[in-house]
């Protein structure tokens, strides 16, 4: 009997441990699944969070870069003015410097004709002057006559002229 008594008593102690052990299983299983759960709400929430951040600098990144396009922009289009400007500055003076010393060596080979010297070089001055009066009238033109009428150089002729009565060239 005793020994019977004491084999049923390991054996309920036995059951007792394996539905203790069984219990503790489920309730880590339960703790587990539960976790698991939240913890995938949290990666979730990280992911979103994450894919959110990334946009946003992705945005910032491209209005950054938009912002110094445009920058760029206006300073080049601002150098581009202050060049125009002075070029056509230095074109203004040019034009009038010519028209100046174009005039006046016009002048000089017309005196140089009219003196009665028929030398070479008073006929070449006399084919020069007509040279010189029409570059003198096409350097006082504006750009877009000048185009019209370029045929009127003869191949540079008036800065040959200008290059033998020792002036300075303006072009």
């Amino acid at each position: 009997e005793g020994e019977e008594d004491l084999r049923s008593r390991l054996e309920e102690r036995a059951m007792e441990r394996t539905q203790r052990r069984e219990d503790l299983r489920r309730r880590y299983e339960r703790k587990v699944a539960s976790e698991s759960e939240e913890s995938q709400q949290e990666k979730d929430q990280n992911r979103n969070y994450e894919r959110r951040r990334r946009e946003l600098q992705r945005i910032e990144a491209k209005e950054r870069v938009y912002r110094l396009e445009l920058q760029e922009s206006e300073r080049i289009s601002k150098q581009e003015l202050r060049s125009q400007q002075l070029f056509l500055a230095k074109m203004h003076r040019r034009r009038w410097l010519l028209a100046r010393v174009g005039l006046r060596a016009f002048k000089d080979a017309l005196a140089c004709v009219r003196s009665k010297e028929s030398s070479a070089d008073s006929k070449y001055a006399r084919h020069l002057s007509a040279v010189a009066l029409q570059g003198w009238k096409l350097y006082t033109m504006p750009y877009w006559r000048r185009k019209v009428l370029y045929h009127v150089h003869l191949h540079g002729a008036l800065h040959r002229f200008l290059a033998r009565f020792r002036l300075a060239r303006a072009f």
